[in-house]
């Protein structure tokens, strides 16, 4: 059983093929859902089902926002995988990129995994993951979210690193463990490739090899696409980097959208249409091109407590088992020992 160089499945009983993209966060992937997927999916050559979010395009944002809630009954599940079919093709690589899939600081990855699985079963599934060194990829979290966190009491990141170095809720920091959580994804599909962030900057050709590996268009072209824009980047500043204000904005408009899109009962429309006119006269007074709080990035003790929690401690083992440079993951900074 296999995957032609038109990415088409060979001596399968699966009728389709996807290629399931968990993220993570901050690990460049808006950047392969806007530069890649996308214009992959507008000249024909892969069935892309979102998202892009720079875009506004996402066919399946109603079946992820449902696997994303609770433990679906057999029958729910039975109608989403009705609705994904008829999304599907048999003709070319389907490819769903979906990084919240992974957000174990909102939602249950067990539950997500379990009924992702459910949903996609007439589906042969090959799952890439990319990851970043834990104490990167909770900085840029943390400035990505900092939304969440401004008016509570980890409203600096320190405070919100040493809540989570102290915190005993596993499950709520599983994307940043990496190997608990490729353990668990591995729990659920089988088919798993590792990319490292890292490598972006330290050696872009197999950061890219390792994507042709995956979906089968050539490297080269890949990294044309992928470099013709850089997106969602953070401004750098002598400390640390610091957050756009305009991400809250556009958290309440993306909130208020799902809100306008979901089914409501009619005498509930207009409350709805209401707050809608309402935040937007709110939105238009705010300036959203003030400069954000400048947040930085933690000092050598700290970097250390962080890597000795969420670092990989079978540094060794964790490389090969998913087919990963040993000193690269040394020298990146993923070993809790190093």
């Amino acid at each position: 059983m296999g995957w032609n160089k038109r990415g088409v499945v060979r001596h399968m009983n699966k009728k389709y093929k996807i290629l399931l993209h968990l993220g993570l966060a901050k690990t460049a992937t808006s950047s392969l859902q806007t530069n890649v997927f996308l214009k992959l999916h507008n000249t024909g050559e892969i069935n892309f089902l979102g998202v892009s979010r720079a875009s506004k395009f996402y066919p399946f944002s109603n079946i992820s926002r449902s696997v994303l809630s609770k433990k679906l009954s057999k029958n729910k599940l039975n109608s989403l995988r009705k609705q994904a079919n008829q999304m599907l093709t048999s003709e070319r690589l389907n490819v769903l990129s979906e990084e919240i899939y992974s957000h174990s600081m909102l939602f249950d990855l067990n539950t997500t995994f379990s009924n992702l699985k459910e949903v996609l079963s007439d589906c042969d599934i090959k799952v890439l993951v990319s990851l970043r060194t834990p104490v990167d990829e909770l900085f840029s979290y943390y400035v990505e979210s900092y939304y969440m966190f401004r008016h509570t009491k980890e409203n600096t990141f320190e405070l919100f690193a040493r809540s989570a170095i102290n915190s005993k809720h596993r499950e709520k920091y599983l994307q940043f463990s990496y190997e608990d959580y490729l353990s668990m994804v591995s729990t659920y599909f089988t088919d798993l490739t590792v990319i490292l962030y890292e490598d972006l900057v330290n050696d872009k050709k197999q950061y890219f090899q390792s994507l042709y590996g995956v979906f089968n268009i050539g490297s080269e072209r890949v990294r044309t696409m992928f470099l013709s824009e850089r997106r969602n980047t953070k401004e750098q500043t002598n400390k640390g980097k610091r957050n756009k204000d305009s991400i809250f904005v556009e958290m309440i408009k993306a909130r208020i959208s799902f809100v306008r899109k979901s089914k409501y009962k009619a005498e509930s429309i207009w409350i709805v249409s209401a707050a809608w006119n309402l935040l937007s006269r709110l939105i238009s007074i705010i300036d959203i091109k003030k400069p954000g709080e400048e947040h930085q990035y933690p000092e050598e003790k700290l970097a250390i407590a962080l890597r000795r929690k969420f670092g990989v401690d079978d540094i060794g083992r964790f490389s090969k088992k998913y087919n990963l440079n040993l000193s690269k993951l040394r020298k990146y900074g993923y070993s809790s020992r190093d």
